[in-house]
């Protein structure tokens, strides 16, 4: 990738690098060390911060996570070169992701339709929307959203 490389992200890979008990942990703090290393930026809605602030919130609330942990997961993820950006056009978008891959919320679907008005490719850690947009359960005569990748 050239020093102008964007990639979209959403709040599953953001908080799979962000918190170390994650079962994705490694590969997403790989990814994000090869990209930063590669001059890669990000880009995610604006939802992405309260996403991963609710996560974070919950996972103390439920007693899983210390307040020291959750302001070490919320400064990881300051840290990375994140452009939070909104346009009003994303939510139609999302919108019509949800309504046409049989989403039941528009959530993962905004940060398709952010990745896609965009031209960058979204990388997720999210298995069902892969799949609805991608993989056996497409419906039938959706096109697939071949910028959504999945890590693994």
């Amino acid at each position: 990738m050239n020093q102008q490389a964007r990639i979209g992200l959403d709040a599953s890979v953001v908080l799979a690098f962000a918190l170390p008990d994650d079962t994705l942990h490694s590969q997403a703090t790989t990814l994000f060390r090869k990209l930063v290393e590669q001059g890669t930026t990000f880009c995610a809605p604006a939802m992405l911060a309260y996403e991963c602030d609710s996560v974070i919130c919950l996972r103390v609330w439920k007693g899983e996570m210390s307040e020291k942990e959750a302001q070490l997961a919320r400064a990881a993820i300051a840290a990375l070169p994140i452009t939070i950006e909104y346009d009003p056009r994303d939510r139609e978008r999302a919108f019509e992701i949800a309504r046409r891959y049989n989403q039941p919320r528009a959530y993962d679907a905004a940060y398709a339709a952010h990745a896609e008005a965009r031209g960058v490719e979204l990388v997720t850690t999210d298995k069902p929307l892969h799949e609805a947009v991608n993989g056996a359960k497409k419906p039938k005569g959706a096109p697939k959203l071949s910028w959504v990748k999945l890590l693994e």
